[in-house]
């Protein structure tokens, strides 16, 4: 069966939130050591990229998504994502909410609990279709 449009696989929105507000509280901490000079320099510093890690973070994932499967690839969207072409899929694992998918060369792990409900659904009515072709094409 092949696919002829994307399919979006959505971050879950209230991990995101946690993630931009602890980055926001960590800026503002920032913020406040400056001014008072409580602490070292370099704790300040180690505060700062450390918040604006996760602000940037949250800020990237609520407006990308997690998951881009097109006709011809899955693509994890992340700084250092993994794009993983479906004709060279060699194995399927999954592990309670967890899939890993492993081609001779590459390993994408697509993680259940990142994504909302209902694109968990979906993607777990494409993995079944997709261990189906798997298994056609293991026979042959």
């Amino acid at each position: 069966m092949m696919r002829t449009t994307n399919q979006i696989y959505r971050f879950k929105t209230n991990r995101q939130l946690l993630k931009l507000v602890f980055g926001a509280l960590l800026l503002v901490l920032v913020g406040y050591n400056v001014s008072g000079e409580t602490r070292p320099f370099w704790t300040q510093i180690i505060y700062l990229i450390v918040g604006v890690f996760y602000f940037a973070e949250a800020l990237w994932n609520l407006n990308k998504h997690y998951l881009t499967v097109t006709p011809h690839y899955i693509i994890e969207n992340a700084l250092f994502g993994t794009k993983i072409n479906i004709q060279n899929i060699t194995e399927i694992k999954k592990f309670t909410d967890e899939y890993t998918i492993y081609t001779s060369h590459k390993k994408l792990r697509v993680k259940g609990r990142y994504m909302t409900p209902e694109s968990l659904n979906n993607f777990k009515a494409f993995i079944t279709t997709l261990q189906a072709q798997l298994a056609n094409k293991n026979t042959l």
